[in-house]
């Protein structure tokens, strides 16, 4: 038994950081909470404190001492006290992120990790998307890399699960409007509910096909969907209309997204008097100024779409056409801003079905990079199918 604490990180050893930057600093693999981590800090330091404890008492009575019943009563008080968690023998460090961790969870900052419904991504996130109090993510990629597929298939099984209730939708998209977005989320639902009832159509060569939607079928097709299959489809429809969603899109009558200033005051406003917890931002490029490069936009929004996660608590998911992480964090200190950095890669010729998410930043979570099953007609993320499965299409 070592006399003192080996750290649990290497980090932890630099005693000059302040109790913020040590606890921002901690990553740990998806296998172990944050807690865990914790709480193995606290049984390493106990249990050097009992064993330097026991060296000492055995010395002591070895070598005699004067008042052996006052001796034993000063004993059974070191005991007790460490029984009760108040062991004295943590690294400054150490001793430093415990008490951050406690504070936090005394003044209820901690949150609840809710699951994203994407089996594997939940497993590399140690639970989900951290919820009231939110953080903030950013999902990053190049243009068609599928982004936004990722940030509804995980908004609609949070919604399926109950979970949340709702969630606020900025969209920059020019070519993107609501009923759009509405029907994206119509699709992935018909064709959820589809897969669950089983139902399927036959080729001409007897094959059975799993039935699923695609936004064009339910937008300008819904004539064409008959029996079960338009169960299936109205069923979703019902089900997402009763979900809280509200919308601010770039054309003229959806909100005027393009305004920056005027959005944040929407959504800040979504968040103070509607109680939604959720907002979704698509994309931070879209506020860009006349001759601002990418780049510069992204430095000059964060800040104020950082205070919707900072001063209101949301879950704030951020889609970035910039996909070099060190980009994003670069120049103005937004490593501190966001929580999670993720990317998204999508080859719709070669592997139309799988979407390739990794992490490129995170605090408290370790590195990742995934490949998830995806339905190339709906957009809906398959946990039921594995992609080792998959073939390539050439």
């Amino acid at each position: 038994m070592p006399a003192t604490i080996v750290a649990a990180h290497p980090e932890f050893t630099n005693t000059e950081w302040d109790a913020q930057t040590i606890y921002d600093s901690i990553s740990f693999d998806a296998g172990s909470s944050f807690g865990d981590h914790i709480e193995a800090l606290r049984l390493n330091a106990k249990r050097v404190e009992v064993y330097a404890s026991l060296q000492g008492w055995s010395a002591d009575i070895s070598a005699g001492v004067s008042d052996l019943d006052t001796y034993v009563s000063a004993m059974g008080s070191k005991i007790v006290a460490l029984a009760n968690n108040s062991s004295k023998s943590y690294d400054p460090s150490q001793r430093a992120v415990i008490e951050e961790f406690d504070r936090r969870q005394r003044e209820g900052q901690m949150g609840t990790f809710v699951p994203t419904g994407i089996h594997e991504l939940d497993g590399k996130l140690g639970g989900g998307l951290l919820y009231d109090p939110g953080e903030l993510v950013i999902i990053s990629g190049r243009e068609k890399q599928r982004k936004t597929t990722l940030a509804i298939n995980m908004l609609m099984n949070m919604l399926w699960s109950k979970h949340i209730n709702g969630f606020v939708w900025v969209s920059n998209e020019g070519s993107y409007d609501r009923v759009q977005a509405f029907a994206d989320m119509w699709a992935m639902a018909a064709t959820r509910i589809s897969l669950e009832r089983g139902l399927s159509f036959s080729l001409k060569d007897g094959t059975n096909i799993p039935r699923v939607f695609t936004r064009d079928n339910l937008m300008y097709g819904l004539d064409k969907i008959h029996g079960s299959f338009l169960t299936a489809v109205m069923d979703a429809r019902a089900e997402i209309s009763q979900y809280h969603i509200s919308y601010y899109f770039a054309g003229h009558d959806e909100g005027n997204s393009h305004d920056f200033e005027g959005t944040m005051a929407r959504v800040r406003a979504e968040l103070e008097f509607n109680d939604m917890k959720v907002v979704v931002l698509d994309n931070m490029q879209g506020w860009a100024e006349s001759g601002e490069k990418d780049y510069d936009t992204i430095m000059r929004v964060l800040p104020p779409i950082d205070i919707l996660t900072a001063q209101h608590h949301a879950l704030t998911i951020a889609l970035s056409q910039l996909s070099a992480e060190g980009r994003l964090r670069g120049g103005t200190n937004t490593a501190a801003r966001a929580n999670l950095v993720m990317s998204t890669a999508y080859n719709g010729q070669e592997t139309p079905d799988m979407i390739t998410v990794k992490n490129e930043y995170a605090r408290k979570r370790g590195f990742f990079e995934l490949n998830v099953a995806i339905d190339r007609s709906s957009g809906l993320i398959r946990n039921d199918i594995k992609v080792e499965t998959l073939t390539i299409d050439k």
